[in-house]
């Protein structure tokens, strides 16, 4: 089942029961994270995408990725961060096998 979350004025996502739900321990991380101006980072199990949506709202200069193990919750990540006015994109794939073109691209990772 979807659900709407306004997570800011003008800034609704979609919430979709099947998948790890928005809590507070998303937002303390996405507050707490401090990675250098205009780093690359990657979200693992980017799940619906706040995780990643919360972390680029408040640092625009962060460019941000994200790796998740369902499709459907990938295409609802990009989805969201569209709807949040940014670009996410999520490699469909296992953290235990990651993907080769991911491999030591990042400046940082995101895991909630």
């Amino acid at each position: 089942m979807e659900k709407q979350v306004d997570i800011r004025p003008g800034i609704a996502l979609v919430q979709d029961s099947r998948f790890f739900p928005l809590g507070e321990d998303t937002v303390l991380l996405s507050a707490f994270a401090a990675p250098k101006k205009g780093a690359l980072g990657l979200d693992l199990g980017a799940g619906q995408g706040f995780l990643a949506i919360f972390c680029g709202l408040r640092r625009p200069d962060l460019h941000l990725e994200g790796l998740e193990l369902q499709p459907e919750a990938c295409a609802l990540a990009q989805a969201n961060a569209r709807r949040a006015g940014l670009e996410l994109p999520v490699t469909a794939g296992d953290l235990r096998q990651l993907p080769g073109a991911l491999h030591g691209r990042y400046d940082f990772v995101l895991c909630n």
